[in-house]
C-alpha cells in the first residue's frame, strides 16, 4: 500500500457515501490499495451555504484519470465523516499534506519507508546517491575495533578486539581485555586477564604480577601466573629479573627466574609471609662472581648450613619451592 501524492490537486466537489463527484476530473490515476488522500471542505474555505463546518479526510482508493467520480474511504486520519454523510454541491476540496507525512513511523505506515523484518535492525541507506533505504541487522566489521562489555554467547571476529569479553566466541589477530569466564578465544596474540578461559594462539600474555592464567590454553607462548591451568605450548615464556642488588622475593617471581649478576655479596630473602601459594616456585641464578646466600626464618634444605645455605659458584643455580607452613624448600648447587 502506497501514499499517493500530487502537487495542485484542488478544485470543488459534492460527497456522498462513498462516492466522491467532482466538478472537473483530475489528471492522475488511483487503483487499491494504494490511495490518494483529501481534504474536504480544508480551512479557511466555507459551504456554499456559508455555513463553517469542520473539515474531513477522505482516501479516494479508486479514480481514472478526468472521471467526475471517485470512490473514497470516509472519516480518515482522526477526522468524522459529516453527520449527514453528504457534503453539498460546491464543496471545496484539496490533497496535501497532513500530520500522517511526517514522522518515520508514519512514512513506514504510508510505504515511504520499508518496514523492519527482525527487531533490533537499524536503516540503512543502500548505494549513496540512491534514494533506496533498506533495514538490515547490525554487524561488527572484520577490521572494527571493539570496547566495552559483550553479552554472553556473542560471536565476535576482528583483527583487533578489546574490551570485557566475558562467554563470548572470539577470532581475531589481537585480543586484549577481561577474558575471564569460559571464553573461547582464538588470536595470534592474546592479552589479558585469562582466567578459566580456552585459549588458542601464538602468544599469550597475562599481568604477569596480579592474574593467574587458567583454563585450557593451546599456544606457542605463554607468559604469565600459570596456575591451575592445562597448558599445551611449543614454548614457555618465563619473566626474567635480573638484580645487582640484593632482593625479597615478590610474587611476580613465581616460576619465573632471578639472575643475580653482580661481582658484590648479595642476599636473596625469602619472606616469612609467602607471595607464593603452595607449589609455585623461582629460580636463583648466580651470574656474577660475587656470592649470592639465601636468608629466611623458614628455610629449609639439603645444606651445610640450613639457615642460611648460598650458592656454591659462579653460574651455579638453585630452586626454591614454596611448600606452605613447611617453608621455602632450597635445593640445587649449593652449600
Amino acid at each position: 500500500m502506497s501514499r499517493l501524492r500530487y502537487n495542485f490537486i484542488t478544485g470543488l466537489c459534492s460527497l456522498s457515501n462513498t462516492t466522491l463527484t467532482l466538478a472537473t476530473g483530475i489528471p492522475v490515476n488511483v487503483s487499491s490499495p494504494n490511495y490518494l488522500p483529501i481534504g474536504i471542505n480544508p480551512a479557511p474555505f466555507t459551504t456554499t451555504s456559508g455555513t463553517p463546518t469542520n473539515t474531513e479526510i477522505v482516501w479516494v482508493t479508486n479514480y481514472t484519470a478526468g472521471a467526475t467520480t471517485a470512490t473514497v474511504t470516509r472519516g480518515q486520519e482522526g477526522t468524522s465523516a459529516l453527520s449527514s454523510t453528504v457534503w453539498p454541491i460546491g464543496t471545496p476540496y484539496a490533497s496535501g499534506p497532513t500530520t500522517q507525512d511526517f514522522g518515520i513511523t508514519n512514512m513506514m505506515l504510508n510505504g515511504d519507508f520499508p518496514t523492519p523484518t527482525a527487531s533490533g535492525q537499524v536503516l540503512k541507506a543502500t548505494a549513496s546517491g540512491i534514494f533506496a533505504p533498506a533495514w538490515t541487522s547490525p554487524s561488527i566489521p572484520a577490521t572494527a575495533i571493539t570496547s566495552g562489555a559483550l553479552a554472553s554467547g556473542v560471536t565476535i571476529s576482528g583483527s583487533q578486539v578489546y574490551g570485557s569479553l566475558s562467554n563470548a566466541n572470539i577470532s581475531g589477530s589481537v585480543v586484549y581485555g577481561d577474558l575471564s569466564a569460559h571464553t573461547t578465544i582464538s588470536g595470534l596474540n592474546v592479552y589479558g586477564i585469562l582466567s578459566n578461559a580456552t585459549i588458542s594462539g601464538s602468544a599469550v600474555v597475562s599481568p604477569v604480577s596480579t592474574v593467574n592464567i587458567s583454563g585450557n590454553i593451546n599456544a606457542t607462548t605463554v607468559t604469565g601466573i600459570l596456575s591451575n591451568a592445562s597448558i599445551s605450548v611449543s614454548g614457555v615464556s618465563y619473566f626474567d629479573n635480573p638484580q645487582t642488588v640484593s632482593y625479597t622475593i615478590t610474587a611476580a617471581d613465581a616460576n619465573n627466574i632471578i639472575r643475580m649478576n653482580t661481582a658484590s655479596n648479595t642476599y636473596v630473602y625469602f619472606p616469612a609471609v609467602s607471595p607464593f601459594i603452595y607449589g609455585q616456585q623461582t629460580t636463583i641464578v648466580r651470574q656474577g662472581a660475587g656470592s649470592v646466600t639465601f636468608s629466611g626464618s623458614n628455610i629449609i634444605s639439603t645444606s651445610s648450613t640450613i639457615n642460611a645455605p648460598y650458592l656454591r659458584a659462579q653460574y651455579s643455580v638453585a630452586t626454591a619451592i614454596y611448600l606452605g607452613s613447611a617453608g621455602w624448600l632450597i635445593a640445587g648447587d649449593i652449600l
